[in-house]
């Protein structure tokens, strides 16, 4: 029987994380399915763990050198077979009931081609620190936007194979290349959200300012490179080098203070609601089995 659903996850010296995320993804609800995994060119023992769960539903692609982001994701959309196309991180964990949901709400949306979730922030310990709520906005409102909040969170999204095939990642963005693709796709996509935290982000809480510094500059590079299509007005890529400068100041005095990337956007999470308690257990189970 082919897979419903082919969930693409990029791997590089992911040894210390894989084994929770192919877990969390195994035991899912939902069976039909396949995981291509891309390792990456790992030098590590990614690969070797990868294989020791033996799971016929498990693909695994071996980069002979480290292709990075973009290429990998490529690689695994090539080799997708499901009508849907799920993504999730090495480092991160899929709730018990994500891919059931997000295919029953795809099933029920048929005009939607992209959906993701709300989710869960936790440490390196997987204790969920706060829920991150996604807004909803359509697609005028991200174009009448001086800085286009991403419709979707990334790791979090499933969408339609006709539409993942169609578009791909720019393999010449070593960052920022979700926000490249939503972007160069906003005019023939429907974006949408479920509210509820079936994902769980792990936040390494130190921030890295290369790699900020390096994703305002892919943020510029979109804009310019996608302009014409999106009808963006030049004053708004001429302003955008002010709006990119006070940013980057924004992260720097976050780093400073020892916050992480999340802490004004985080919701606190009630730890007696059963949900909670019952994901938080979930996680836990994840990591330590």
């Amino acid at each position: 029987m082919e897979p419903l659903v082919s969930i693409i996850l990029p791997a590089y010296n992911a040894e210390n994380t894989i084994s929770t995320i192919i877990r969390s993804t195994i035991n899912q609800t939902y069976k039909n399915y396949e995981i291509i995994i891309v390792d990456d060119g790992s030098q590590d023992q990614t690969a070797q763990i990868i294989e020791s769960f033996g799971d016929s539903r498990i693909i695994l692609i071996k980069n002979k050198i480290n292709m990075k982001l973009a290429r990998s994701l490529n690689v695994a959309i090539e080799a997708a077979r499901g009508d849907y196309i799920a993504r999730c991180d090495a480092d991160d964990i899929n709730m018990p009931d994500r891919l059931e949901l997000l295919i029953n709400f795809l099933e029920s949306n048929p005009d939607v081609d992209v959906v993701g979730s709300d989710l869960y922030i936790i440490d390196k310990n997987g204790t969920i620190l706060g829920k991150y709520i996604i807004p909803d906005c359509d697609n005028n409102i991200l174009m009448n936007r001086l800085n286009p909040e991403s419709p979707v969170f990334h790791p979090t999204i499933m969408a339609r194979a006709a539409w993942m095939k169609k578009f791909k990642y720019r393999e010449e963005y070593s960052r920022a290349q979700d926000r490249e693709l939503f972007f160069r796709a906003y005019h023939q996509t429907k974006f949408a959200n479920v509210h509820l935290p079936i994902y769980a982000y792990y936040d390494p809480e130190v921030i890295n300012i290369r790699k900020l510094a390096l994703s305002l500059w892919f943020n510029f590079k979109m804009r310019w490179d996608n302009r014409k299509e999106c009808t963006m007005p030049i004053n708004w890529l001429l302003s955008f080098p002010l709006l990119a400068g006070g940013r980057f100041i924004y992260y720097l005095i976050t780093a400073l203070l020892g916050h992480n990337l999340f802490w004004k956007h985080m919701t606190p999470v009630n730890t007696s609601d059963s949900r909670v308690m019952k994901d938080q257990q979930w996680i836990y189970y994840c990591r330590n089995y």
